[in-house]
């Protein structure tokens, strides 16, 4: 578990670009799929309540994903 800590980090470490980091620690933490990340916008976060709205997700339903003090504070 800790060695995979190590290996993510080191990922995300390696990427330069802010919003891609950003894309990629959003879709690692939250358990996104593809398809949900490029449809995402800034009116699906709710920061007061620290959760990602995800509309017509796998199944055409709409769901919530709690978002990681991390990811918080990247936004």
């Amino acid at each position: 578990m800790v060695r995979q800590f190590f290996q993510v980090q080191a990922i995300l470490g390696s990427i330069t670009n802010l919003k891609h980091r950003m894309a990629i620690a959003l879709i690692y933490s939250t358990g996104l799929r593809i398809s949900e990340a490029v449809n995402l916008i800034i009116a699906d976060i709710d920061m007061d309540r620290s959760i990602k709205n995800i509309r017509q997700a796998k199944g055409k339903k709409d769901r919530q994903v709690p978002l990681s003090r991390t990811i918080d504070r990247m936004l």
